[in-house]
């Protein structure tokens, strides 16, 4: 775990099942601070925070890379951290748009050269193929989920634009409305209810080919806020999805300070998930972390949650599936109206051209212009396909 809490009131957890072989990348937070930041209450510059997933299963073949043998979805994930780093970092400093189209492009060309480098063994020969056998496997896959937050004129507003690929989330947390996602899943199932319970393969996730687009979404806040990022290993192994605020509220209200708050959520994700798992919070509007806690911290909220998320499993056993799945409904009725009130429709697809290939690239804003540009859905791995 780490905090930034000189530079923003951020925060964040990486957690691996086997060490030094984590198929999540660790977490981005960028935020530069320009120097008329403190003066006249001019806003910050932009701030990224962002989650990678290497795919364990379609990623599993092995490489060396350095003195060690990973998996390409070590070596995806991180690559494409590194990737999405720099073209935020050289974008604020140049003043630049912030293209979604190009990121894409400087992804795959990065990837390419890589299943390149590692072919011709300049970086260390490949180790024998993996035993997961599919015509769906994917050279260096990973997921990645990261939200731009950027000062808007008005005091205290932001522009938040979220962008994605897989099912890594991004998430908004509220005093006024709790935990909402700014993400959607691309997976076969649209429900969150469903995603968690079904666990269906992702069909768009990041690659050397070129069959992958980036989804993108953009929502305005005019009150505090925490923006977060989490891997599946968060969100794909509680009984509901409301179960992720539940935690974050109940240990934000026992915490003393930034870091014992970001130390117990840790824990407690290491707790109850069986994946890799990873996590970045940041905090907007806030003057500290006191002022975090009595702006977010609502006790009628966090008893609603206890009773709605919690409660009604603590007396079912696991094996009882129907009565699981029922109390699940129940809990999801409940709480799903605030937890969805920002998430995107799930976008089609429309096609841009780039002078490397034919990139796929979905907002949430537009209409599709073609889709039909994909033959055949990318079918990824489930939790259960991965290698950690």
């Amino acid at each position: 775990m780490w905090v930034a809490d000189e530079t923003g009131l951020a925060g964040g957890g990486f957690t691996e099942k086997i060490w030094g072989h984590g198929e999540d990348a660790e977490p981005t937070y960028l935020h530069r601070i320009s120097s008329t930041a403190a003066v006249d209450g001019a806003p910050d510059d932009p701030t990224l925070v962002a989650v990678y997933d290497g795919l364990g299963g379609s990623g599993a073949r092995k490489v060396v890379a350095g003195v060690t043998e990973q998996s390409q979805a070590y070596v995806g994930s991180r690559s494409v951290r590194d990737i999405v780093e720099s073209w935020f970092v050289e974008s604020v400093e140049n003043d630049v748009n912030r293209d979604v189209v190009e990121l894409h492009g400087r992804i795959r060309t990065r990837l390419l050269e890589i299943e390149r480098i590692f072919a011709s063994g300049e970086a260390g020969e490949q180790t024998a193929p993996s035993r997961v056998k599919s015509k769906m496997q994917r050279s260096f896959p990973t997921t990645m989920a990261a939200l731009e937050i950027d000062p808007a004129e008005q005091a205290g507003v932001h522009r938040v634009r979220a962008i994605w690929v897989g099912d890594s989330r991004c998430y908004a947390w509220t005093a006024s409305r709790g935990l909402q996602q700014l993400s959607a899943d691309h997976t076969r199932d649209s429900d969150v209810l469903q995603q968690l319970v079904n666990d269906g393969p992702m069909n768009n996730v990041v690659s050397a080919a070129d069959d992958w687009f980036i989804d993108t979404h953009e929502e305005v806040f005019d009150e505090p806020f925490l923006a977060m990022c989490a891997s599946d290993g968060v969100h794909g192994y509680v009984r509901t999805p409301g179960m992720v605020e539940f935690h974050l509220l109940d240990l934000l209200t026992r915490a003393t300070d930034l870091a014992s708050w970001i130390a117990a959520v840790t824990q407690t994700i290491l707790g109850y998930t069986a994946d890799d798992a990873t996590f970045v919070l940041a905090g907007f509007g806030f003057d500290d972390f006191g002022h975090l806690q009595r702006t977010v911290i609502d006790t009628n909220r966090l008893a609603r949650l206890a009773s709605s998320q919690s409660a009604p499993f603590a007396t079912i056993d696991s094996s009882e599936s129907d009565l699981v799945r029922m109390a699940q409904e129940r809990s999801w009725e409940t709480y799903r109206s605030d937890y969805t009130a920002r998430q995107p429709a799930r976008a089609a697809a429309r096609v841009a051209e780039t002078a490397l290939a034919p990139v796929l690239v979905a907002s949430s804003k537009g209409e599709a212009d073609d889709v039909n540009a994909v033959s055949e859905p990318l079918v990824g791995p489930s939790k259960s396909d991965r290698s950690t």
